[in-house]
């Protein structure tokens, strides 16, 4: 009993202040976040808004993971308009931007605007795609396509890399691409299970032009 209220202050500083400093010594809590899941989610577009990290995956259900602190207000908020799910972050640090893993079962089109960072860890499969850049971060996609209809980058790195069977030349909207730092590489169309074009944008320095290329 003589060490409980000792201890009892030692709880109570970790959990108020994050760490208390013992003896020299500094002490962190083992539990400074938590993590959540937003489930039962229906959304066919996604409109991103601020500074994010976000991983996206294909899985039966769409949902949203991430880890909130536990005493602090989450920097982000969302809603579903009209089966689209808008992301906005109101944080500015880049360093500590807010981590998301967003589940999705299909999507068809993805708006990035802010200093956002999107990847797919693993190939994802899609039956349309639409996807509009002005992200000043690289964005990084292993898709596997039935079709892609519109494909804009205004800002940042965008690596699309996978297999399209249909690529929409008439809308890929290539008189966008006027970046300075775009390198889109890796389409692989194919017909059955052959690989006809192994293609990627390259742009003329001279004019700023893009124009779509077949890879050596």
């Amino acid at each position: 009993m003589k060490n409980l209220i000792p201890n009892l202050i030692l709880f109570f500083g970790l959990m108020v202040f994050g760490s208390i400093t013992v003896s020299g010594s500094t002490i962190t809590p083992l539990f400074t976040s938590e993590t959540k899941k937003i489930e039962n989610l229906h959304f066919h577009s996604i409109f991103i808004d601020g500074d994010f990290d976000i991983t996206l995956l294909q899985e039966e259900t769409s949902s949203i993971t991430y880890d909130s602190p536990i005493f602090e207000k989450n920097d982000f908020e969302y809603r579903i308009n009209n089966g689209v799910l808008v992301l906005k972050s109101s944080s500015k640090n880049k360093i500590s931007r807010q981590k998301l893993r967003i589940a999705v079962e299909n999507i068809s089109e993805i708006e990035i605007h802010g200093n956002t960072k999107l990847r797919t860890p693993y190939t994802i499969k899609l039956d349309d795609l639409r996807i509009n850049s002005n992200s000043s971060e690289t964005v990084q996609l292993q898709v596997q396509s039935d079709r892609i209809d519109a494909l804009v980058v205004n800002a940042g790195d965008l690596y699309l890399d996978g297999h399209i069977n249909v690529l929409d030349y008439e809308n890929i909207g290539l008189g966008s691409l006027t970046g300075e730092n775009i390198l889109i590489e890796h389409f692989n169309i194919l017909e059955g299970n052959k690989k006809c074009l192994n293609l990627q944008f390259r742009e003329n320095p001279k004019d700023k032009t893009t124009a779509l290329v077949q890879r050596p």
